[in-house]
């Protein structure tokens, strides 16, 4: 009879049993992802983030685009330092209004001719904010889909930012 240690020898190259020396094989462990229902689920939760991740990357593109911010002004910094837009950069100005944190209801109520006002963060090229940053960017809003002002408003709506946030 073979001692404990031999028993639990493995006997493959890997380190581990052969499929035939432990009874499982790799049909037990993929029976459960060829279940049609299980897939079904699987691809609408990949669609759900694929389509999420490309509805953020669009509203960042559009807000860039318009903006000429470079993309350091835009992504937070390893050194903690903050040299980056934050929800303090950004004033809607609604029906002639200022809103420094408008509310889910002022933000719906925007139309043409109400528009954002994003204040520059220190950057690269203007460290000390004496030529740039005391110039506000003014993105005017509109029905476009592709409007920076308008995908702002519906990021916010989305995802709201309120308050100390």
């Amino acid at each position: 009879m073979p001692s404990l240690s031999e028993s639990a020898a493995p006997s493959s190259a890997s380190g581990l049993p052969s499929p035939s020396e432990s009874g499982f094989h790799h049909g037990h462990a993929t029976r459960g992802l060829r279940h049609p229902e299980w897939r079904a689920r699987r691809r609408a939760h990949v669609a759900r983030r694929v389509a999420h991740h490309d509805l953020l990357v669009t509203d960042l593109m559009c807000f860039l685009l318009r903006t000429g911010f470079r993309l350091a002004e835009v992504a937070a910094r390893s050194s903690g330092e903050i040299k980056y837009l934050t929800r303090a950069n950004l004033t809607a100005v609604v029906k002639g209004v200022p809103y420094v944190d408008p509310s889910p209801e002022v933000l719906r109520s925007m139309s043409a001719g109400d528009y954002f006002l994003v204040t520059p963060p220190r950057s690269k090229t203007d460290e000390w904010g004496e030529i740039h940053c005391p110039f506000p960017c003014t993105l005017m809003y509109s029905d476009d889909p592709l409007n920076p002002a308008r995908r702002l408003r519906d990021a916010e709506l989305r995802a709201p930012c309120r308050g100390e946030a």
